[in-house]
């Protein structure tokens, strides 16, 4: 059977699928152990606790303790 020649949409196809490859590779687990928060329960909830080398977002409404709980990170952090 010939080989079909590529055409424009097998050639964006083609791309794509490398670019997918290439976030996929970038968001794979590092080996890296994540950052304990120093509570269990919110470490479960990430996972085994914040990874390390990436940046983190924490959302929530006006009002529901981000600050209290990035103090409270922080103070762990520098306590560890």
């Amino acid at each position: 059977m010939p080989a079909t020649a590529p055409t424009p949409a097998s050639a964006t196809l083609d791309a794509l699928r490398h670019a997918l490859d290439t976030v996929v590779e970038r968001e794979r687990p590092r080996d890296d152990p994540s950052l304990s928060t120093g509570m269990a329960e919110l470490d479960a909830l990430l996972g085994g606790g914040l990874p390390r080398g990436r940046l983190s977002e924490l959302q929530a409404p006006r009002g529901q303790g981000r600050t209290t709980l990035m103090r409270a990170l922080v103070a762990h952090t520098l306590a560890s």
